[in-house]
């Protein structure tokens, strides 16, 4: 099966798609910078050496990578190469892949105001676990990874947290264990997400710092608005804490270093249409993993608007560490 990359796409779209009336994505500096990146990647763009033959005289040139984050030529390496490193830090306990979700109902507020949402994902998931794991006597160390896209390429901010089944005891300095494998109930976390978050876009609400627009600018409005979250149930996920924490560092780590969609999903870029795989969750029975795949279809306009929105915003520290692990590199 062919390989479609996104390369091929801006190839045959790029042009059309900055005159598209019907395109959605305001371009910034940052998103033209990506794309001279993926397209000028292991090209001569990027300059190189050539390795000459000294018996046949023959040439063979080796272009140099892009380095940039959102690219999905030299991600790849890039990923693993800081997986190793992360794996080679983690002291020999089990680690728990927990997620925090921002709800749907904040969605659009984020997409206003930047990182300022994404920044109040890291700090207040930290907050609520590092308070759990205190009243057990422990600092826990976290290593906290953003990704802004569901697989479907849709807005979908949620951060991803390797955290340690246990940590650093906070009487004698010792590396204590978690017994068993139940850290707490969904719900507890969720609870306290849910409380801490809604206290914070309040105060950020309360010194102007928060984009709104509408209706929401009158006090009590917004107020209600954050009453209308406090309704509703908030997701963070939990699962089984493995001993061995590659596949978790792998999983989480995977979108930190290259463009948020694997080039082999995309199955064909032909008649101004993208179409490739995504995990449809809607149609894959509760608790069955891997989940169903379904096909997603956009026009060329459609998946460059979705994708184009998760390219890193300079200067923005999309992994985190906390905790007894902070001050790692």
């Amino acid at each position: 099966m062919k390989v479609h990359r996104l390369r091929d796409i801006l190839e045959l779209y790029w042009t059309a798609y900055l005159a598209c009336p019907d395109r959605k994505l305001y371009l910034l500096n940052f998103h033209f910078l990506a794309i001279h990146c993926i397209n000028a990647c292991r090209t001569a763009l990027m300059g190189g050496i050539a390795l000459v033959c000294p018996d046949c005289g023959d040439i063979h040139y080796h272009f140099h990578s892009c380095g940039h984050r959102f690219c999905p030529t030299c991600g790849v390496y890039a990923t693993n190469k800081w997986a190793k490193k992360v794996l080679s830090q983690l002291p020999n306990i089990k680690h728990y892949h927990i997620v925090f979700t921002l709800p749907a109902r904040l969605r659009l507020l984020s997409l206003r105001n930047g990182d300022k949402l994404h920044h109040l994902l890291f700090i207040i998931a930290n907050k609520v676990l590092q308070e759990w794991f205190e009243k057990q006597g422990l600092k826990c160390g976290i290593i906290a990874v953003l990704h802004t896209a569901g697989s479907d390429l849709k807005y979908h901010p949620h951060v991803h947290l390797i955290v340690s089944a246990g940590g650093e005891d906070l009487k004698t300095g010792e590396i204590r264990e978690l017994q068993g494998d139940y850290l707490t109930s969904h719900k507890y976390l969720a609870n306290k997400f849910r409380f801490y978050f809604n206290q914070a876009l309040i105060e950020l609400y309360d010194k102007n710092e928060l984009n709104v627009r509408g209706e929401y600018l009158n006090r009590p409005y917004f107020m209600n608005f954050i009453k209308s979250l406090n309704e509703k149930t908030w997701i963070v996920g939990i699962e089984k804490p493995l001993k061995d924490a590659t596949d978790i560092v792998r999983y989480v780590g995977r979108y930190t270093r290259r463009a948020c969609i694997s080039e082999y999903r995309i199955q064909s870029i032909d008649d101004g249409k993208i179409v490739f795989t995504f995990n449809d969750y809607k149609n894959t029975p509760k608790g069955q993993y891997p989940p169903v795949q379904g096909l997603c279809t956009l026009t060329y306009v459609e998946f460059l608007d979705r994708l184009l929105q998760h390219v890193p915003t300079p200067g923005f520290q999309a992994v985190r560490r906390y905790g007894l692990y902070t001050g790692q590199n």
